[in-house]
């Protein structure tokens, strides 16, 4: 459906004027008032009542272009200034897009560096245990070395007396036994010097 063209009567310099646009008729109305200002102004320049109609209406002309070239390297700055902030602000929301996907990663990190945390807690009191279990072991074991040698000792200073003492040899087989049975069958090779003797 074509659009509808409309058309208003316009006052400019004091002359009526029949304007048709597809603009509404306030806008029309808004484009005469504007002309009708540029007149005024030139109107108040000394020598402008002088010159011919033809240079008057030139006048009003490259003044209206002054106008509309002022306006649009105006309206580039801003456009330009528009298209800056755009830029930065898309700038901002890829910053800010990074900072969340690092932040991500980094909450990803903190997790397993947690969890290679905990394993190695759990470890550790593996170790501990074992440590413990391992110090209990050779307690006993030098224990059990310690009683092995305090025997071998007392019996070694018990024949020590009874070599002085000249011994049958059921008695020295005796000794023998005795010896054997208190260092749990085993019996050093100093004290089975001494017993031969």
């Amino acid at each position: 459906m074509a659009e509808k063209k409309n058309f208003t009567e316009v006052v400019i310099d004091g002359k009526i004027y029949r304007l048709g646009g597809y603009e509404s008729e306030e806008y029309l109305h808004q484009v005469a008032s504007y002309i009708n200002n540029k007149i005024t102004e030139l109107k108040g320049l000394d020598g402008y009542h002088r010159l011919s109609a033809a240079m008057k209406s030139i006048m009003v002309d490259l003044n209206v272009a002054d106008d509309y070239y002022k306006a649009k390297k105006q309206a580039d700055r801003l456009e330009a200034a528009l298209s800056e902030k755009d830029r930065e602000l898309y700038e901002a929301k890829h910053d800010l897009v990074n900072a969340e996907l690092r932040s991500e990663q980094s909450a990803k990190k903190a997790e397993e560096l947690q969890k290679e945390a905990d394993e190695l807690r759990e470890r550790i009191a593996e170790l501990e245990q074992q440590t413990q279990k391992g110090k209990k072991t050779q307690a006993k074991t030098e224990l059990s070395q310690e009683k092995e040698e305090r025997g071998e000792k007392m019996l070694s200073d018990f024949l020590r007396e009874q070599r002085e003492q000249p011994i049958a040899g059921n008695d020295a087989r005796s000794l023998f036994d005795i010896a054997k049975s208190k260092t749990n069958g085993k019996i050093s090779d100093a004290t089975r010097r001494a017993l031969d003797m």
